[in-house]
């Protein structure tokens, strides 16, 4: 495993892991289940810390008006 791939794959699983309201704990649970990778409580706490600016100005950003749905069918 590259050296800070711990890193980049917890920085994309912190941000659902706080949506949920996971504790420290379960996003352990979560990463060792997942990647198989083991990391500390700190290291969680520091990423979910660094992202959580940005996961709240993604969670207020603006919606579109319209939100086109396209269903597909098929036999």
């Amino acid at each position: 495993m590259p050296k800070h791939a711990t890193v980049d794959r917890l920085q994309r699983a912190g941000p659902v892991s706080m949506r949920g309201g996971m504790s420290v704990r379960d996003i352990r649970s979560h990463l060792a289940g997942t990647y198989g990778v083991a990391v500390s409580s700190d290291l969680i706490s520091k990423v979910t810390d660094a992202v959580a600016d940005e996961l709240t100005a993604w969670q207020n950003r603006p919606l579109d008006a319209i939100w086109p749905i396209m269903y597909i069918e098929a036999l």
